[in-house]
């Protein structure tokens, strides 16, 4: 599910329809990163969406990943601490771990790392 556009009335369909669990792509709690990678959403936007699943019987799960185009350490220690916010809201499962990113040929994200790190001598 996406943090954006999310409303009371979606969740309470998704209550009704008795879904249990409610995964998230957040990616990163890093503005700087978020509008980097198009995610079209902001910290606020995530905080919104928790809060609506507040005092919800359904679970949630939020994914991570941790190398994507302009991270930095501070941007990792961004996402860290907006994590924690979150799970203060409402506890959910972290899956697997906080993911590395994988870089695949044909996307965008591989074309900024051959321009931008000089990794196309290994690809």
């Amino acid at each position: 599910m996406r943090f954006k556009p999310i409303s009371k009335e979606l969740v309470d369909a998704l209550e009704c329809a008795g879904f249990g669990l409610v995964p998230f792509g957040l990616e990163s709690g890093s503005e700087k990163v978020l509008d980097l990678a198009r995610k079209h959403i902001t910290q606020e936007d995530a905080v919104n969406a928790i809060e609506l699943f507040r005092h919800r019987n359904i679970r949630l799960a939020v994914f991570l990943i941790v190398g994507l185009y302009g991270e930095t350490r501070e941007t990792i220690l961004e996402t860290a601490r907006f994590f924690q916010r979150l799970q203060k809201i409402k506890y959910f499962l972290h899956p697997d771990g906080v993911a590395i990113l994988n870089v695949y040929p044909g996307t965008e994200i591989y074309e900024q790392s051959k321009q931008n790190y000089a990794f196309s001598a290994w690809f």
